[in-house]
């Protein structure tokens, strides 16, 4: 649970309030609970990421890593809708302390999930039977590849 619900709910109320004066301070406290308490489990999560890049191919292994996968997706997922509503009302002129390093947290962590547990024993076999590049010809082919 995240939380943004009640966010989207209490920022309606916020707009729509002609009778009273709005609650922006406790807008603004949720948001920071939201914030910390997403940073908290993506960091929890990040704890296991080892366990997502099996060393084989053994069933248990890559239950367990394609199961740290969906729950590293339903983080990112979850944690961008906070995302978005802490920048909100930053952009507001609130400020919600961590907000940046939930960001960072959130960029990580997709750039992990570009790599899946296939990619990475797939690149394992390939550096065990020595189908690998040097620097030096990596940087060769990447410099081929610009035209340059």
């Amino acid at each position: 649970m995240t939380g943004t619900q009640i966010f989207d709910r209490l920022a309606g109320d916020i707009k729509s309030s002609a009778n009273r004066p709005p609650d922006e301070d406790a807008l603004a406290r949720l948001a920071e609970q939201m914030t910390a308490a997403s940073i908290t489990s993506g960091k929890m999560l990040r704890e296991l990421r080892e366990r997502m890049f099996p060393t084989n191919d053994e069933p248990s292994a890559l239950d367990v890593a394609h199961t740290l996968r969906a729950e590293f997706q339903q983080w990112v997922a979850e944690s961008q809708a906070v995302f978005e509503r802490a920048q909100r009302l930053e952009l507001a002129g609130r400020p919600i302390p961590g907000t940046r390093e939930l960001g960072d947290l959130i960029g990580m962590t997709l750039a992990m999930l570009q790599v899946t547990p296939q990619d990475h024993l797939r690149s394992l076999r390939q550096a065990r039977a020595g189908s690998t590049l040097s620097i030096e010809e990596l940087r060769r082919e990447l410099q081929l590849k610009r035209g340059g």
